[in-house]
């Protein structure tokens, strides 16, 4: 998973210029009021800082605008936001390639991933393709929200007689866009929108039409089909995947909150079943005898050396039995506990952690941290608590030469909520072949 790193270069250096130019400026005047003094610095400073990112967000606009208008001429002419993302649904998905390698999901949304995306140098799938559509609609100011879609075996994790052979489960991302006081899907993997007798309608009432017996009617707006990436051609019935439907805001463009969810609605209600679809299977516990442990790392009574927590997460000290407390924030995907830079060489590795996440989700990352890319992640979440006391977290990865690696320890919570954990140990092991349990 990719890290989002927060934009702070241009707020600190700001801050830092002008705290020293207002220091000089107050020493000189030396008002009498030194608490007014103070507050009317800090004020001006919080504004300064903040007009100088909102200035830095309106320029990342202002690029993809020009970049989007210089490569799709009829934008020009588009006069209202109707036309504006039917053009620029046609754009994502005309000039995708779907094919392997599946490059990473942009996020943040740069001119140059744009580029790369729309000239076909970096293909994506379902969900590549609609943050690539949300952010250019953000981009034009036009209001968009993930649509996550999963059908029944995806939930139950079991095999989908529609896809036996697929290794992941059948789920499917679009995007609801909002026109005319309204949300409207538009998916841009297939081109399509879908009406019901000349509504455009969004995704849950395509799913009620669905389940009603209704014939909501797909149509590409007079745009080309590709061969081969017609709705038609979708290995699973679109109806099927609409059995389960979660609606997300996510900001794309802006780099300080890129990439974060707020799940704004769930159909049928419950529980996020994004968690149950995406969770990593766990493993049989390592045994304390195991001969394969490359560092391992004591977390039951306190945070061990080496390792660090961010501001926001809050560590109480643990037992023997329980290991250590911790309540993370609420950021989804946000660091909270991280190991200092470990050097291995290489070969086949395993990241274990013996714990239990009581509420929310807790995602296990290996960081290289001489390129700031992670080589593996897994996601687990308190669906599986019954389960913990006998297996391990597990991430798996590889290195095909020796590198810096940092085990990262972070929030999983598309609700933006904070997740508690325990933890009692965290190893480094060299891999061999461990049957997952269900």
């Amino acid at each position: 998973m990719q890290k989002i790193i927060q934009f702070k270069g241009l707020s600190l250096c700001f801050g830092f210029l002008l705290s020293g130019s207002l220091i000089a400026h107050t020493a000189f005047f030396s008002p009498q009021n030194e608490l007014q003094k103070i507050y009317s610095s800090n004020e001006t400073l919080a504004n300064l800082v903040t007009n100088a990112e909102a200035y830095y967000i309106q320029s990342i606009h202002s690029n993809l605008r020009a970049a989007v208008l210089q490569t799709v001429p009829e934008m020009k002419q588009a006069k209202t936001d109707w036309e504006r993302a039917i053009l620029l649904r046609d754009h994502v998905y005309s000039g995708n390639k779907m094919f392997l390698p599946i490059a990473p999901v942009p996020v943040p949304l740069t001119v140059e991933k744009y580029k790369a995306i729309v000239s076909g140098q970096s293909p994506q799938i379902c969900t590549g393709m609609s943050i690539t559509y949300i952010g250019l609609l953000q981009a034009f100011d036009i209001p968009a929200r993930l649509v996550s879609l999963a059908n029944h075996e995806a939930v139950n994790r079991t095999q989908s007689p529609k896809n036996p052979a697929a290794k992941i489960p059948d789920t499917h991302s679009t995007v609801e866009v909002f026109l005319d006081n309204r949300w409207v899907l538009q998916d841009p993997s297939f081109n399509t929108q879908w009406e019901l007798d000349g509504k455009p309608l969004g995704v849950l009432e395509l799913r009620q039409a669905y389940l009603s017996k209704q014939n909501p009617i797909p149509t590409t707006n007079g745009r080309k089909v590709l061969p081969g990436r017609s709705l038609q051609e979708f290995y699973i019935p679109y109806q099927d995947v609409l059995a389960y439907v979660e609606i997300s805001e996510i900001e794309i463009l802006n780099p300080k909150n890129a990439g974060s969810f707020k799940v704004v609605a769930t159909m049928p209600p419950g529980p996020t079943w994004r968690h149950a679809v995406q969770s990593s299977q766990l493993a049989p516990a390592l045994k304390d005898d195991e001969d394969t442990r490359v560092h391992a790392w004591d977390f039951r009574e306190n945070l061990p050396s080496g390792w660090e927590a961010s501001p926001g997460t809050k560590v109480s000290n643990g037992s023997k039995e329980k290991g250590i407390g911790v309540k993370t924030d609420a950021s989804n995907s946000s660091y909270q506990l991280w190991s200092a830079p470990e050097n291995l060489p290489p070969g086949d590795y395993q990241v274990r952690v013996k714990g239990a996440v009581l509420d929310g989700g807790m995602y296990i990352g290996v960081l290289d941290t001489s390129t700031q890319q992670f080589i593996n992640t897994a996601y687990y979440w308190s669906g599986q608590r019954d389960r913990f006391a006998n297996s391990d977290m597990m991430s798996k990865f590889s290195l095909k030469e020796a590198k810096p690696i940092k085990i990262i320890l972070a929030n999983w919570s598309y609700e933006m909520q904070p997740s508690t954990w325990n933890v009692k140990n965290v190893a480094i092991a060299k891999d061999k072949t461990v049957h997952s349990k269900q």
